[in-house]
């Protein structure tokens, strides 16, 4: 996402960076690229006391406070998003922690992954239930389909295993054409492939 990458940027030389890590005991974790290693229980562990502190007003104006960087942050992160991904955010963080970029950047990282998993679940869904004959068992139509729906999953989903017989089904749904040379091709090519000769492609 292109914020992230301009948050990354800022960093460097803005005043809120230790406002992006969340320390676990006795590790830093970076919630630009960690943030699946840190709860939102965490989150709250970490920020709560800065919150409900008796100087808090006096706190998050205080250039070099670690509130004043967590509220700096808030202030980045809003005005990099869109409304509609604003609008989720303060829906669900507590009213309490709504000015912490912490607790947001968190929140944010939380609802992109979220997002691109069900996006990629769609996707091998969608080539889990293409048939050839939806393609009036024009080979080429269904290889293009297939090529523009494969090229947008980038990662593996949550639970890998659901829809792990992608190339099991699409050499089934090949094994349709009427072309006798292609045929011979894909059932050379299922056969190697369930002897194991293709260990890298995990579809």
């Amino acid at each position: 996402m292109p914020f992230l990458l301009h948050l990354d940027i800022c960093r460097q030389d803005e005043g809120w960076p230790p406002a992006t890590y969340v320390m676990i005991g006795t590790k830093d974790y970076d919630l630009t690229c960690g943030f699946a290693f840190v709860t939102e229980a965490n989150i709250i562990a970490a920020i709560q006391d800065r919150w409900s502190s008796p100087t808090v007003q006096t706190d998050k104006h205080t250039i070099g406070h670690i509130t004043c960087h967590a509220r700096l942050l808030a202030k980045c992160l809003l005005a990099s998003i869109g409304n509609n991904l604003t609008l989720t955010l303060l829906n669900k963080i507590p009213q309490a922690y709504r000015n912490d970029g912490t607790y947001m950047l968190r929140a944010i990282k939380n609802n992109i992954h979220c997002n691109n998993i069900a996006f990629i679940e769609c996707i091998r869904e969608k080539i889990a239930t293409a048939t050839l004959a939806q393609h009036d068992s024009d080979i080429e139509h269904y290889l293009i389909f297939l090529k523009n729906n494969l090229r947008m999953i980038m990662v593996k989903p949550a639970d890998g295993k659901k829809f792990r017989g992608l190339i099991t089904y699409i050499l089934g749904q090949l094994k349709g054409t009427t072309n006798s040379i292609f045929l011979h091709f894909v059932q050379d090519l299922h056969v190697q492939y369930q002897e194991g000769n293709f260990p890298s492609i995990t579809l």
